[in-house]
Order: C-alpha cells, then sequence, then structure tokens
C-alpha cells in the first residue's frame, strides 16, 4: 500500500511541476486470472502469473523476467489506488481552473489603472510671439525633438 501511495503521491508532483520530458510509466492495477496486480511502472512494465494466482513474475517489454515478484492487490489496496486517482484528478481539475481564471484576469486586467498610472496630461505652452519676418530658428537634437529656439 505504501507503494501505491509513493506512486501516485510522485506522479502528482511531477505532474504538478510540469519536469517530465519523457512518458513516465505508472504502474496501474492490471485484472489477471481473478486477480489486480501494479504492472506497467518501469520496474514492471509486463508481467506473468505464477502458479500460485496471488504471486505475479514482473517482465521486460521484451518478454525478460526481471526477478521481481508482485503480489496480488487486496480490495483494501484496490479501493485506496482507486481514491488517489480521485484526488489526484481533482487536484489537478482545480489547479486547471486556478490557471485559466488567472488567465482571464490578466488578460481583462487594465494596466493603466492597476498599477496607479495615470496619463499625463497635455502640457500648455504660451503662445510663441514671432519678431523679424515671423520666423523661429530652432536647435534639435534628435528625433525631431527641439532644444532651443530663437526668433
Amino acid at each position: 500500500m505504501k507503494t501505491v501511495i509513493a506512486m501516485v503521491v510522485a506522479a502528482v508532483s511531477v505532474t504538478a511541476c510540469g519536469v517530465p520530458t519523457a512518458p513516465m510509466r505508472i504502474a496501474q492495477p492490471t485484472f489477471v486470472d481473478g486477480n489486480y496486480f501494479m504492472f506497467g511502472d518501469a520496474a514492471c512494465p509486463r508481467a506473468a502469473r505464477l502458479t500460485d494466482h496471488a504471486v505475479a513474475m514482473c517482465h521486460t517489454d521484451a518478454g525478460q523476467p526481471t526477478g521481481e515478484r508482485r503480489a496480488a492487490l487486496t480490495n483494501q489496496q484496490l479501493e485506496m489506488w482507486k481514491y488517489n486517482q480521485q484526488v489526484t484528478m481533482q487536484r489537478q481539475v482545480q489547479v486547471n481552473a486556478q490557471k485559466s481564471a488567472l488567465a482571464n484576469q490578466m488578460m481583462n486586467m487594465d494596466f493603466g489603472n492597476n498599477y496607479g498610472y495615470q496619463p499625463m496630461p497635455t502640457p500648455q505652452v504660451a503662445p510663441l510671439k514671432l519678431r523679424r519676418n515671423n520666423v523661429a530658428h530652432c536647435i534639435t537634437v534628435s528625433n525631431g525633438f527641439y532644444t532651443n529656439c530663437r526668433y
């Protein structure tokens, strides 16, 4: 039972972090000759039942025995696995809902007012009084900004 819980906790923590780069193999209950066994993880991808119906021998994907034996799950272990799966799914639904709500909030955010930004009013300037032929001579720095004007 501790193995089942540890596998589910590992799956939840890795899924929540989004770390895995390759598909993760997770054991799940498999019904064989009247009993459920945990197969499908990296340590026991496949299994074959021994003459004792309550024990199975693990095999690699190529069919070679690994030497590991797994006992059949009790009803309590099977129910606990189902419960842990439901909890994992509920947590994933909650995380997805939170991500969606945050994304919607960010898309609907008015950046102008939420951070105390007030638009700058247009500056009021005095009208330019021109002398000498109504011509003003201005010195520009760059991008059309005037630094000094003479008339």
